[in-house]
């Protein structure tokens, strides 16, 4: 039995007992207990168990676990900073928002508020979180979550839109070719928005940009032919926060080793258009 499993077969009589009770700390105690917090890499595998199995009794008893997710989200860096425990109950809470509205699509409009509203937490493990449950509504229910996403990426708030593009970069989404030039699109909206921007100083503008740093190659390797002539516009821009993520992401393995000439062709008009 894997750890997934083994937490997922522990998590159902607690979740039974919520049920029952409506009283969640026996859950919230196993959550916190095993979160493997404070450390370096918290039990991403519990938090997956605690989403699946959200979204399988989500079918029989949606608006209990609706409650029960809503209110795990709800736990705020005051009771729950960053690297305790605690913290890692509202991270399950918000990988399973987006495990409930997969199995509940009537709450795929108010999954979508919330996760919008938890992207801007100030604990990065909640930005993890977020994507995470981005990827469970990708999976399940791709074009309305595509549209909500679409209507994050707005100027002056680069959480949400660094959430979106976290969500996306997943190769694993990304296998559908629908998904992938829409990934695109969005990385091109958000990296418009991002020129110009006046709040380079500011923790939120920070974090955007090192999220780009990784995502947009990702979603270049997952649709090359549209991926790569994006690559060689941005090398013409002047922004140079622009210019630094794309010259961190002309460095990642995922494309130097499957498309080195192109890759090669990106950096010498980079290089061109310097200064």
């Amino acid at each position: 039995m894997n750890k997934r499993t083994r937490h997922a077969h522990d998590l159902v009589p607690l979740l039974v007992r919520y049920l029952l009770t409506s009283e969640p700390n026996g859950l919230y105690d196993y959550i916190r207990d095993n979160s493997n917090l404070p450390g370096r890499r918290a039990n991403l595998e519990l938090a997956a168990a605690f989403g699946d199995v959200a979204g399988r009794i989500t079918e029989s008893n949606p608006e209990a676990i609706w409650r029960l997710t809503q209110g795990m989200t709800e736990i705020d860096a005051a009771q729950a900073p960053t690297d305790a425990p605690l913290e890692f109950v509202p991270f399950c809470g918000t990988v399973a928002l987006g495990a409930v509205a997969a199995a509940c699509p009537d709450r795929l409009p108010d999954a979508m508020d919330r996760l919008r509203q938890v992207s801007r937490d100030a604990r990065w493990r909640l930005h993890e979180a977020v994507a995470m449950g981005l990827q469970r509504l990708l999976t399940s229910r791709a074009e309305e979550t595509l549209d909500g996403m679409a209507a994050w990426i707005l100027p002056g708030d680069p959480l949400p839109a660094r959430a979106v593009a976290a969500g996306l970069a997943d190769p694993w989404i990304l296998e559908d070719p629908a998904i992938a030039e829409r990934a695109l699109a969005l990385h091109r909206r958000i990296l418009n928005n991002l020129q110009g921007e006046d709040q380079r100083h500011t923790d939120g503008y920070r974090t955007l940009r090192q999220g780009l740093a990784h995502t947009l190659s990702v979603v270049v390797a997952a649709d090359p032919e549209h991926g790569f002539p994006y690559l060689e516009e941005l090398a013409k821009a002047h922004d140079r926060d622009v210019r630094w993520i794309l010259g961190r992401n002309l460095s990642k393995d995922r494309l130097t080793l499957h498309y080195a000439g192109r890759v090669a062709r990106v950096v010498a008009l980079l290089h061109a258009n310097a200064g």
